[in-house]
């Protein structure tokens, strides 16, 4: 698939090497490793189903007015929307989508942005309950968690 971030082709196995690197502040696994062989073996089987060309349920952002976000509301909704994944993370139950904080890298054009945060956490979180909150609720979620610390992604340290 084309990525507008390396402005070329990547493979699967590519794009899965992204998110150990940018989403899990992991290292690469080479391709014929047991450990990639069977993540492309499991997303294969995961999308059996799935029509070629629609959109994967979950997938891609939506589009949201510009908003400023509150990061004390942030805090209250993150609270009361979100505290089951955190509690689920401690308990170090595999989680369906990226943390909040912590060794989370912050990747330039990604989580980073308020904005893309916002549209992701609209359109996907709570994840009991996708798109539940308002624009203005996951521009506040976006603000808040964007407040606490986080590392930056650094390529060459995740060769």
């Amino acid at each position: 698939m084309y990525r507008d971030r390396e402005k070329a082709v990547v493979t699967f196995e590519e794009r899965i090497e992204q998110c150990f690197q940018r989403s899990e502040h992991g290292h690469r696994v080479p391709n014929d490793n047991p450990i990639m062989v069977g993540l492309v073996a499991y997303a294969q089987w995961l999308s059996k189903d799935q029509v070629t060309g629609h959109p994967f349920p979950g997938r891609g952002l939506v589009k949201l007015p510009e908003l400023n976000g509150d990061r004390d509301r942030g805090s209250e909704i993150y609270s009361l929307q979100c505290a089951l994944c955190t509690v689920q993370k401690a308990l170090e139950i595999l989680p369906r989508f990226p943390r909040c904080g912590g060794r989370m890298p912050m990747t330039m054009g990604g989580m980073n942005d308020i904005a893309k945060m916002a549209a992701f956490v609209q359109h996907n979180m709570p994840k009991t309950d996708p798109d539940s909150l308002t624009p203005q609720e996951a521009y506040d979620v976006a603000t808040y968690i964007n407040s606490k610390p986080h590392e930056t992604f650094v390529d060459k340290e995740h060769q």
